[in-house]
């Protein structure tokens, strides 16, 4: 499926799970509605990739093992942050993620050529 498509999914998909998880844990409280979403998650991350995947071990493993680790951790504060704050200001605000992602893929992987992103995104 094409990049762009899939794109457009993630974005649909994460303004209706930033809406949902305000509804919920307004209701419920981070806790409750951390442990039913990640039950959610876990049948979606689980069920669907074991179809297609080869396990191994290597330090590459290790790193998504961390990333993991380091998602969750950010997701409980982004559970906190919504149940006392506003929708209209945690949504965006949480998005600036994408600086830090960007930066550093910049900084350590090398990886970002502004004229490679135009091209991809426009001229394509």
């Amino acid at each position: 499926m094409n990049w762009k498509v899939l794109l457009l999914y993630y974005i649909v998909a994460s303004g209706i799970w930033s809406l949902l998880l305000k509804i919920s844990s307004v209701r419920l409280g981070w806790k409750p509605t951390l442990i039913y979403c990640w039950i959610g998650y876990s049948l979606v991350y689980v069920i669907y990739p074991l179809r297609h995947v080869d396990f191994g071990w290597n330090k590459y493993y290790f790193t998504a093992l961390i990333a993991g680790v380091i998602a969750a951790v950010g997701t409980i504060a982004f559970y906190k942050a919504l149940v006392t704050g506003p929708i209209s200001w945690i949504i965006p605000l949480s998005s600036l993620y994408i600086l830090i992602a960007v930066i550093l893929g910049i900084l350590l992987l090398k990886s970002l050529y502004l004229s490679d992103l135009v091209w991809e995104l426009f001229l394509r």
